[in-house]
């Protein structure tokens, strides 16, 4: 799936600014989806949503392409130290980005960003079911964003969505000083002459790694906010690329999505792709 994100914490508010370490970097980016307009046929708002939705169950974060953002994710992001709970917090939507083209009247998902005398959104919420609608427009502060962000999640999930995040952005920090303590080992037992020396190095290596393990248990834990969609479960992603699994969604008709392309030739949407889903 075409990630992007920013690689470390940029702070704002006169904080200082630091690069998180390998595997809290790779828990910073947001997992898109990328629509490919197959043909030039306008569909109804139900349609087209169900078109975006495919047979991934959880809520959708649909964002309109700009001249300003196209590629990357500085519509979601406010350079401040919210970045992290919100790119975090996409992992819970499925989320999939179209090109600046859909407000043109032919294309396909039109419907869902044209419609009354309203300023078309830069990106859309939609709660799982297509019943709640949430259009925002332009650049929202990292606060707006996050309230729209949690109102629907709300609806969507058993559990409450910002105490989690809170929980996971503290594992980012654990992961850091795990991370680091295993480069600091790794480089010592590269200097390391004595073959004694070097068994005790490789034995520290080898429980940091442990409670490094340990710590992905946890957050593993903390993702589950428990999808109410009935009968619906979807595989979370492995970040470190250990056993990562496709999205198994509810056994539905493959629908136009299906044969959406992947951003940088990767699989398609539906069936295929990877997911950034923390239920399991």
């Amino acid at each position: 799936m075409a990630g992007g994100g920013i690689g470390g914490g940029m702070r704002g508010g006169g904080l200082p600014a630091f690069t998180r370490q390998s595997t809290s970097q790779k828990r910073l980016k947001i997992q898109w989806d990328t629509y490919v307009k197959l043909g030039e046929e306008r569909l109804d708002a139900d349609a087209a949503y169900r078109e975006v939705r495919g047979r991934d169950p959880r809520p959708v974060l649909l964002l309109r392409d700009c001249d300003a953002c196209a590629g990357k994710d500085d519509a979601l992001l406010e350079r401040s130290m919210e970045d992290e709970k919100i790119l975090l917090a996409s992992g819970w939507f499925h989320c999939v980005r179209v090109d600046k083209g859909v407000l043109k009247d032919s294309h396909p998902l039109n419907t869902l960003f044209v419609g009354g005398d309203q300023v078309a959104p830069h990106m859309i919420m939609f709660s799982a079911d297509g019943a709640e609608r949430i259009g925002l427009p332009g650049k929202p502060s990292a606060k707006k964003l996050w309230n729209v962000m949690n109102k629907i999640l709300v609806k969507d999930y058993t559990k409450p969505a910002d105490a989690a995040v809170a929980r996971w952005v503290a594992l980012l920090s654990r992961f850091d000083t795990l991370d680091a303590r295993l480069q600091e080992l790794t480089e010592k037992r590269e200097r390391t002459e004595d073959a004694k020396k070097v068994g005790a190095v490789e034995k520290e290596i080898k429980t940091t790694q442990e409670q490094l393990a340990k710590a992905r248990q946890d957050e593993v834990a903390v993702r589950d906010l428990g999808l109410r969609t009935g009968g619906a479960r979807v595989q979370a992603v492995d970040y470190d690329a250990e056993a990562a699994e496709a999205v198994r969604g509810s056994a539905k008709k493959g629908s136009l999505l299906d044969k959406v392309k992947k951003a940088e030739g990767q699989p398609a949407v539906n069936g295929e792709a990877g997911s950034n889903e923390p239920s399991k």
